[in-house]
């Protein structure tokens, strides 16, 4: 139903194993403890915690790139796991994900129009023709010249970079996106222009976004709501702008009064 939250993760749970010396039994290091969180339907909720806080590990288990201990996932009234069905792979989840870093996550030896329609070619349920048309259509709306597909990573900036990397994962239509920390390589004033991206997205296709950052700034500007993540379990929840006038956790205190500023984008994105 349409009322209904478009994603709903309930105790999630993730530990991953160590040893502190060969001849010692193992430990585990808990990533995630009972985390639940849910994300309506067209809403940006911001997951904000400080790095090693376990946001990454949530969004790739969301995602489907890494397995749950323990704990359910349902999205768009469908369970993705923890149910009876067995799990929904990760091509099927109807989720895709936008990572930080526009330089690494793009491989240097592929053109543009490969990178954005490589999950389609791997699909192969779309012919070429139709592939061709969609990697163009979201060039476009990403803000990117279609007449640019031929060119390679290296020869844009890293603004645009990351742009394709939100055409990329656009092109599979998804219905919700993850960003993690996805401006946080960037310039503040892309930074800006990447934000504003975001919300446009969110009003031309009814797109759901969990933004993964611990810029306390970025959620401010971006978000509805914020779930506050620290040390694998998160710590407060809310509307952002109850959260930032009146946090009620001293971890969400202390992010605030760290936060830094952000700057008005200037007038052209052609650098960006």
């Amino acid at each position: 139903m349409r009322d209904e939250p478009l994603l709903v993760a309930r105790g999630i749970r993730k530990a991953f194993p160590y040893r502190e010396k060969w001849w010692k039994p193992v430990s585990h290091a808990i990533a995630l403890a009972d985390v639940s969180i849910e994300v309506n339907r067209a809403e940006i909720v911001g997951l904000l915690g400080e790095s090693g806080s376990g946001k990454s590990t949530l969004a790739k288990i969301i995602v489907g790139l890494m397995k749950a201990d323990a704990g359910s996932l349902t999205f768009d009234g469908r369970t993705l796991f923890g149910g009876a069905e067995p799990a929904v792979k990760a091509s099927q989840r109807g989720i895709q994900m936008v990572f930080q870093d526009p330089y690494s996550s793009l491989n240097p030896r592929m053109r543009v129009e490969q990178l954005i329609g490589e999950g389609l070619r791997i699909a192969g349920d779309v012919n070429r023709a139709d592939i061709r048309q969609r990697v163009a259509q979201c060039m476009e709306l990403v803000g990117l010249d279609p007449k640019d597909r031929s060119l390679y990573p290296h020869q844009f900036s890293g603004g645009q970079r990351q742009r394709i990397s939100i055409a990329r994962a656009l092109v599979m239509r998804p219905r919700l996106l993850i960003a993690d920390e996805a401006v946080s390589a960037l310039d503040v004033s892309v930074q800006m222009q990447i934000l504003n991206l975001f919300l446009d997205l969110r009003e031309a296709m009814d797109l759901s976004i969990l933004f993964i950052t611990h810029n306390l700034a970025v959620v401010e500007y971006l978000c509805d709501r914020v779930a506050v993540i620290e040390n694998g379990a998160i710590v407060e929840t809310g509307p952002a702008s109850a959260v930032f006038d009146n946090p009620q956790q001293p971890y969400t205190k202390a992010l605030l009064n760290a936060a830094p500023a952000l700057v008005a984008p200037p007038v052209s994105d052609h650098c960006s």
